[in-house]
């Protein structure tokens, strides 16, 4: 059984000496004064919850664990580093209230540390200390934050799947979808393929099973015709051996639709065939799927010259309160800016407060959440764009003085 956890609210004379040592990082004072709220009865409920049905029983000192987690991520320490600081770091020991214990004892190993962090993102004990850390900094003014200023901005975020040509992504979906037809209808997978002659699947690689010779100008759609002949086969045989029902419905529904998904997304038909069954191949358009291991994942553009496959990561940081994340919203790579921009402001106003000023981007101008809440009177700060020179001796728009709280433009003339 752990002991029960029962920190002093007082803050002793040796703490006062060492809080004024850390008067330029007001967290460290902020959690020691404030730990016994922070650590209420909600997060302990919390955090027995946590390991309820584990089976493994409770740690140590999950409230310590808790506290530790804050520190950790505030101060960007790694997790092998973690242990150590609780057992040679005073401004450490003083929040997790082992200011006493013996130095070279550390409060719990680097495994402890990880697999509590672990548990408590997936059981939402990070997001609920962060809101209440937040409430508890504006209620107490423990970091003099009287007026909520939020910055918002995007990054790539690179996607974990292969990204694959047309010849991959239908071939690697028909093996999918030939895997899951030999499972329910009880035949050998293997024995399957043999008997449709299905090269793509059987061979290790796609371009090299269809065996054309790539040099040839014609090699794309010849390959491309025995990739669809190869698919016409596999459906005629779903078609003779399962119900109507069956091929609609999961799972052989689903695989049969991302065959025809990714066909359509890169082929187009053959405008010299009159019945419209041989299919060319085309570009992909702006929502083409470059994978089938991370199907979500798209291509982006961050700039004119930088191209990613993958995500946008969208957060809301405070302008305030360093490294404080109050909002994220991650989206496929070829979102717009703009797209994310209500989900963030909303995270970010979680409980009763009001954004007062806001940072961003101009690629979240056009967002209409920012516009309803500059109408309510949050002020709004964003670098206008940069027209090019002006010929013939008139003025560019940043010849002008603009005063948006005044309405009013200056001309330079």
């Amino acid at each position: 059984m752990a002991r029960e956890w029962n920190p002093a609210v007082q803050v002793s004379p040796t703490e006062t000496k060492i809080l004024k040592l850390c008067k330029t990082q007001k967290l460290w004072g902020f959690l020691r004064s404030h730990r016994h709220q922070l650590i209420d009865d909600e997060v302990r409920s919390a955090l027995a919850a946590m390991y309820a049905s584990s089976g493994r029983g409770r740690p140590v000192c999950p409230e310590r664990l808790a506290l530790a987690m804050l520190l950790q991520v505030a101060f960007h320490v790694a997790d092998h580093e973690v242990p150590t600081l609780t057992a040679l770091d005073r401004r450490w020991r003083m929040v997790l209230d082992c200011l006493d214990a013996d130095l070279d004892e550390a409060a719990f190993s680097q495994g402890t540390v990880y697999h509590f962090r672990e548990r408590a993102r997936s059981q939402g004990l990070m997001r609920l200390l962060l809101d209440k850390t937040i409430r508890l900094a504006e209620e107490t003014g423990g970091f003099s934050h009287k007026r909520l200023r939020v910055m918002i901005d995007s990054s790539p975020l690179l996607g974990a799947g292969r990204v694959e040509d047309t010849f991959n992504l239908i071939g690697r979906a028909l093996a999918q979808l030939v895997t899951v037809a030999a499972v329910q209808s009880g035949r050998d997978e293997e024995a399957l393929v043999e008997e449709l002659e299905l090269t793509v699947v059987s061979g290790q690689s796609v371009k090299a099973a269809l065996d054309v010779d790539w040099r040839l100008p014609s090699a794309r759609s010849e390959a491309l015709a025995m990739l669809l002949q190869q698919f016409e086969r596999v459906r005629e045989w779903l078609k003779e051996t399962f119900t109507d029902e069956q091929l609609v419905g999961p799972p052989i529904g689903e695989a049969v639709d991302l065959v025809e998904r990714l066909i359509e997304q890169d082929t187009d038909p053959d405008p010299d065939d009159p019945d419209g069954a041989r299919r060319s191949m085309r570009q992909g358009g702006e929502d083409r799927q470059v994978s089938i291991s991370d199907p979500d994942m798209r291509h982006g553009r961050k700039s004119k010259t930088r191209l990613f496959v993958g995500y946008k990561r969208h957060v809301a940081v405070d302008a305030d309160i360093q490294g404080l994340v109050r909002a994220v919203q991650v989206l496929p790579g070829n979102s717009r800016e703009y797209d994310a921009a209500d989900a963030l402001l909303q995270g970010t106003e979680r409980g009763d407060r009001e954004i007062a000023e806001l940072h961003f981007d101009r690629g979240y101008l056009p967002a209409d959440a920012i516009h309803e809440r500059r109408g309510a009177g949050m002020r709004i700060l964003s670098k206008p764009p940069t027209p090019p020179r002006m010929k013939g001796g008139r003025f560019s728009k940043r010849d002008f003085d603009i005063d948006m709280e005044r309405r009013a433009v200056t001309c330079p003339a």
